[in-house]
């Protein structure tokens, strides 16, 4: 049987069996203090010491985030519980196959996406087993979201030792992996093995994770899912520090408080409710989001990837086929014509906007329509191909794996390969879902599940039983069609994905 006690810097932590009961589960385990109160809109601080031993045999709290319509798809699919929500967050859960804590198992890091606005560790969709039982090591956490984990301030940066505010939700990611390098080795982990992966947002955070250099030595390879690569479209001209902090300087006037202490004072569902308000009404605005703030992300992620200044990671990176097939999302939702297209394209990306609008040939109102429907693949996919032509040109010596998800789950709703719906293949857990699951997918997932893992486990892939996933050749492009008969294809990419990726590869700061 796994250990179910752990002696960690901070104190002895029990576990229990999980539902694989050859693998044991560490719940909600604090990996920070709770960040309410003063520690509101600070950087996580540091445990202290367990008096006694711990009972991690229950999740912690979630971010504090919105609750998805109820009888949706993404309810369904992906929130069907309601868990309790609290700004006191900061929680992770491991997962291990270790009979003791000396065994240097490699280590699996699983970052949640959401759009840094909902999402949390524990989802249906996502956990430890299907790993542990691979021989790996599984770690999940949570971070703050929102207003929560990214508003910025010129008061906020006024206060803060390093002249910086917002990304509190990364520094959340840092303290966590920071944690794990401490104090995995209890739980029979190899700090010295750490693969962070993440989808979307997590995928995102990924990027940022590998070019900061408050990050980077914390782990050694890496996964990104639809997002990550280089800059999403969705970035441009919104990332600034002096844009992003303008944005919280109005919110704060917004909440009619004059001090930090005021804001800080504010009950969580009221500030909740109160930036969603804000939001609608406050135009241009960037969002919570991750920002370059000069010290979190102290420069552009993409020219960092194109001056050669990551580390040799090896990587895996893709996107599903049709990322926007049921969640269109349009930074652009108040232009109806091709003139009022072309003023928001010129208005974010100004060297680019007669290219663009050529390429997308948006010349009717129908044609702006789809444009804003198909935003969700111009963010997620153009970044793969661009991240994968640039790394390997740049790392020779160092591979890199593209892959495309194809697969369509079966039953309904019949939304094709939707953005996420990798994630329960990777995971082995497509018996959750109410879809009606057939032989190939159980095999599929099987198959992805060990792809993933063998990956953690030796930087590569591949393994016996899988059909062979070339690493990536820049001047001969492939990548792996996951999919019932998965295999390796030649890249091909339409006119305007094309148009896309060229000007990521070329000019990405010009995305940004």
């Amino acid at each position: 049987m796994a250990l179910t006690e752990a002696v960690t810097k901070y104190g002895v932590v029990l576990g229990q069996p999980s539902a694989n009961q050859r693998v044991s589960v560490f719940k909600g385990i604090p990996f920070a203090k709770a960040p309410v109160g003063d520690l509101r809109w600070k950087a996580p601080e540091r445990m202290e010491p367990f008096d006694e031993p711990y009972k991690a045999y229950s999740f912690g709290p979630i971010p504090y985030q919105y609750r998805v319509p109820a009888g949706s798809m993404t309810e369904n699919e992906f929130y069907p519980y309601k868990w309790d929500m609290s700004e006191d967050c900061l929680y992770l859960n491991v997962w291990t196959p270790a009979k003791k804590p000396n065994e240097k198992l490699p280590v699996a890091v699983w970052i949640f996406g959401g759009g840094f606005s909902r999402g949390y560790s524990n989802k249906q969709e996502t956990d430890g087993d299907s790993f542990a039982r691979r021989g790996c090591v599984y770690v999940d956490f949570n971070y703050r979201l929102g207003v929560f984990g990214f508003m910025g301030s010129s008061a906020l940066a006024k206060e803060n030792e390093h002249d910086s505010s917002g990304n509190y939700g990364l520094l959340d990611q840092m303290a966590a992996l920071s944690w794990i390098r401490e104090n995995i080795s209890a739980f029979g982990g190899d700090p010295d093995r750490v693969t962070i992966f993440g989808q979307s947002a997590g995928a995102m955070s990924c990027l940022s994770l590998m070019t900061s250099p408050l990050s980077r030595d914390l782990f050694h390879q890496v996964i990104m899912e639809s997002g990550g690569g280089l800059a999403p479209i969705r970035f441009s001209g919104q990332r600034s520090r002096t844009v992003n902090e303008a944005c919280g300087d109005a919110f704060l006037s917004y909440c009619n408080v004059k001090t930090l202490s005021e804001a800080r004072s504010i009950p969580t569902d009221e500030l909740y409710r109160k930036s969603l308000s804000f939001l609608k009404e406050y135009r241009n605005n960037p969002g919570f989001w991750p920002f370059i703030d000069g010290y979190v992300i102290p420069e552009d992620p993409n020219e960092v990837v194109r001056n050669n200044r990551l580390y040799d990671y090896p990587i895996i990176i893709g996107h599903n086929i049709r990322e926007d097939s049921f969640n269109p999302v349009s930074p652009m939702a108040e232009a109806r014509t091709p003139e009022e297209a072309y003023e928001w394209i010129e208005r974010n990306k100004p060297d680019y906007a007669a290219r663009i609008m050529d390429a997308e040939q948006l010349k009717t109102e129908e044609d702006v329509h789809r444009y804003m429907t198909f935003m969700m693949d111009r963010m997620l996919k153009p970044g793969s191909y661009a991240f994968a032509d640039v790394y390997t040109r740049l790392k020779k010596n160092t591979k890199l794996f593209l892959y495309r998800f194809d697969h369509v789950p079966p039953g309904g709703p019949d939304v094709g390969c939707y953005h996420s719906a990798e994630k329960m293949y990777i995971f082995e857990t497509i018996c959750r879902t109410d879809r009606p699951m057939t032989a190939d997918d159980y095999k599929l997932s099987l198959d992805m599940a060990d792809y993933w893992s063998n990956f953690v486990k030796n930087g590569d892939p591949n393994g016996k039983g899988l059909a062979y996933w070339e690493a990536y050749d820049p001047d001969r492009p492939r990548l792996m069609v996951l999919d019932v008969n998965s295999r390796m294809e030649d890249v091909q990419l339409d006119h305007c994905l094309k148009t896309y990726k060229d000007i990521l590869v070329t000019d990405t700061a010009a995305l940004v």
